[in-house]
């Protein structure tokens, strides 16, 4: 099977049509003036299937409507719910681990955006070999805390490196 940019080549500019509520969605290229479209269908539960740099089919969250999880225990990041919205209500402590890139291998852009919306902690751990960046240059191997009714956004960056932003202790 042949990668999207082998056939397309290096991509100048490109287009996503996204204005109809239903039916199909367009996503076009342009290279050394050759035009590229991928079409595809959203599902019920707003998710795509797009290929990735390697041309393998993923996952991913449609538009702004990324699915909402409720929590309210304990928590490990996998790969089936990358670009969620977990809403974390509960009245003890919930602590969501990020895992190692050997345990889950998460494409570079993965995110996860996270809400503390009760008056319970909710404490990002991160992983073996994990690293955290948050707040100008400060780094973290060990854990963040979300302030209470707060939300952060989590973004992999690529080699275990995860930026996280919000407002976080």
């Amino acid at each position: 099977m042949s990668k999207f940019s082998d056939i397309v080549g290096a991509i100048s500019d490109f287009s996503i049509g996204l204005k109809q509520l239903t039916g199909d969605r367009a996503l076009k290229f342009l290279s050394n003036n050759f035009i590229a479209s991928l079409v595809w269908n959203p599902t019920a539960n707003r998710t795509i299937r797009l290929p990735d740099t390697s041309g393998t089919l993923v996952t991913v969250g449609y538009g702004s409507y990324n699915p909402v999880i409720v929590l309210t225990a304990n928590k490990t990041l996998v790969i089936t719910e990358q670009n969620v919205c977990y809403l974390c209500e509960n009245t003890t402590t919930i602590n969501i681990t990020v895992p190692d890139n050997a345990t889950v291998n998460f494409p570079i852009g993965t995110e996860f955006e996270i809400i503390q919306y009760a008056t319970s902690t909710v404490t990002i751990n991160a992983g073996t070999n994990v690293f955290i960046y948050k707040g100008g240059s400060a780094t973290t191997t060990g854990h963040v805390i979300i302030a209470e009714n707060y939300s952060v956004s989590l973004k992999y960056l690529g080699s275990n490196e995860w930026l996280i932003t919000g407002d976080v202790r």
